[in-house]
């Protein structure tokens, strides 16, 4: 899922920068969404690093939630 979601978002960059648009008026911001890509290429390592951020992020915010319907959260 994510590596078909990047692809789209690579797509989308692609499509802007061959005819420039209200989203992405400037050639070179396309460019540079692009760039991400080509530079940074997907790799295994770098899709689980993406992955392993993201699964670390939603566990910090599921226990912070718990701990607020506990009413044991910041105040």
């Amino acid at each position: 899922m994510l590596i078909a979601q990047l692809g789209h978002i690579t797509e989308i960059a692609a499509t802007d920068w061959l005819k420039p648009n209200p989203r992405s008026p400037d050639r070179a911001d396309s460019a540079a969404w692009i760039g991400e890509v080509l530079d940074e290429p997907h790799t295994r390592e770098l899709l689980d690093t993406l992955l392993g951020a993201v699964r670390g992020a939603a566990r910090r915010h599921g226990s912070q939630r718990r701990l607020n319907a506990l009413g044991k959260g910041p105040n």
